[in-house]
C-alpha cells in the first residue's frame, strides 16, 4: 500500500511538472508561431491530460506508468521542434555537422538559429549530387568586413548560398524592397529584405573567389536559397520572381537543387568543388574567440562609419563595356563592389556578377 502511494505521488508529481513546464515553455512558441497555432499545438496536451486524471485511479500502475511517458513524449513535441529529433540519433564523433562546428546537441536543441543549421545540413546529406558543406562562413569583405553565410552547399556546377530561418510568420514585401514586413500573431516588425541579404552573401563570395583565382568575373556561380524550419510563409506583391531564388523547406530545397543541377550543367573546370572548397573552409573552422575578435573590430569599425558600403551607384551602357562585353549593360558600385548585369532581363530579375578589379572606359 505504502509502495502504491508514493507511486502515486511519483507520477503526479511528473504530470505537474509536464504541465506546468509544457505550458510556460510552449509561450516562447506563442510568438513565434501566433496564438491560434499555439493553442491548436496544445489541444492534444489538454486532450490527453483530461483522459489521464479522468482514468488515473481507475488505472493499474504499469497503465499509470504508460500514461506519464505520453504526456512525456507529448511535452518533447510540444517544447522542442520536431526536427531536433534527428540530433538524438546523430553521433557527434560521426556528424560533418558536429565536427565542422563544434557545436553540441544540446547547444543545437536550445538554440533555434543552430537548429536551422542543423536543418541545412540534415538536408544536403540527402542530396543524391556529389557535393561538400561548409557552415557558418566568414566570408572576408574588402573594406575589413565580412558576411557571416549560414551554409555553402558547393557541387561540380554550383555554389548553393543557404539562409536558415527557423521562424514562424508571414514575410510580406516586394523583392526589390530595402525591408520586408514580419507578422507574428498580432504583431509586426520591419526586416531587412532576406532575398537581399542573401545577395550580399553571394556578392561577397564571388568577388573573394575572384580575388583568390578561383572562378573568373562575368559568369554566375551561385544560387541563392532561403531554408524554412518553421512555419515561415513568404507573400510578395510582384509576379517578378528571381530567376536565382528558391525559397521552401527542406524537401522543397532538395528538390530545387536537383532540378538545377539536372537541366543547367556548366563547364566549371578540373576539381572546382574542391577548389572552391579548399578557399572557403578556412573561414568556416573560425573558432569562438576568433569569431568574437572579429564581431568586435567589425562594431568598433562600424561605428566609426569605416564599413559603410554606401548605396549603389548605377550606370547604363547602350554598347556595352570595352574589354569586357558587347551587349547592352548596366553597371553598379557602392565603394565597396563592382557589378554588371548584361542582356534583357524586363521579365526576371538580373543575375548580378561581380567583377573583381573590373576595368572600364568609361562611365
Amino acid at each position: 500500500m505504502e509502495d502504491s502511494k508514493m507511486l502515486d505521488l511519483f507520477m503526479n508529481s511528473i504530470f505537474f511538472q509536464t504541465f506546468g513546464s509544457g505550458f510556460i515553455k510552449g509561450f516562447k512558441k506563442f510568438q513565434r508561431l501566433g496564438m491560434w497555432a499555439y493553442f491548436l499545438a496544445l489541444l492534444p496536451f489538454f486532450v490527453i491530460m483530461v483522459c489521464y486524471q479522468g482514468s488515473y485511479d481507475k488505472a493499474t500502475w504499469i497503465e499509470k506508468i504508460l500514461l506519464t511517458a505520453l504526456l512525456l513524449v507529448i511535452l518533447f513535441l510540444l517544447v522542442f521542434d520536431v526536427r531536433a529529433v534527428a540530433c538524438f540519433f546523430e553521433k557527434p564523433e560521426e556528424s560533418e555537422y558536429f565536427l565542422a562546428t563544434g557545436v553540441t546537441r544540446k547547444e543545437v536543441l536550445n538554440d533555434k538559429g543552430l537548429l536551422g543549421e542543423f536543418n541545412a545540413y540534415v538536408m544536403s546529406r540527402k542530396l543524391k549530387v556529389p557535393h561538400k558543406t561548409l557552415f557558418n562562413v566568414c566570408v572576408p569583405m574588402p573594406n575589413g568586413n565580412y558576411q557571416e553565410v549560414d551554409a555553402i552547399i558547393i557541387t561540380d556546377n554550383w555554389l548553393y548560398v543557404v539562409e536558415c530561418k527557423n521562424r514562424g510568420g508571414v514575410f510580406t514585401g516586394n523583392f526589390e524592397d530595402k525591408n520586408w514586413v514580419q507578422k507574428i500573431g498580432s504583431k509586426t516588425h520591419s526586416v531587412y529584405n532576406v532575398y537581399l541579404q542573401n545577395q550580399d552573401h553571394i556578392t561577397a563570395i564571388e568577388y573573394f573567389l575572384q580575388s583568390k583565382g578561383v572562378i573568373t568575373a562575368g559568369d554566375p556561380y551561385c544560387y541563392s536559397t532561403m531554408l524554412t524550419g518553421g512555419d515561415l510563409q513568404l507573400s510578395v506583391t510582384n509576379n517578378r520572381v528571381p530567376i536565382d531564388f528558391a525559397f521552401g523547406d527542406a524537401s522543397f530545397i532538395s528538390s530545387q537543387i536537383a532540378s538545377v543541377e539536372n537541366r543547367r550543367t556548366e563547364n566549371r573546370g578540373e576539381n572546382f568543388m574542391d577548389r572552391v572548397y579548399m578557399a572557403l573552409l578556412p573561414y568556416a573552422l573560425l573558432d569562438k574567440k576568433k569569431r568574437d575578435h572579429m564581431q568586435a573590430t567589425r562594431k568598433e569599425l562600424s561605428d566609426k562609419g569605416g564599413l559603410k558600403k554606401g548605396e549603389y551607384h548605377y550606370y547604363y551602357f547602350e554598347n556595352g563595356i570595352p574589354g569586357i562585353t558587347d551587349e547592352e549593360t548596366v553597371l553598379r558600385e557602392n565603394r565597396v563592389y563592382t557589378q554588371i548585369s548584361t542582356g534583357n532581363q524586363d521579365d526576371t530579375f538580373p543575375i548580378w556578377k561581380t567583377m573583381a578589379n573590373l576595368k572600364y572606359a568609361e562611365r
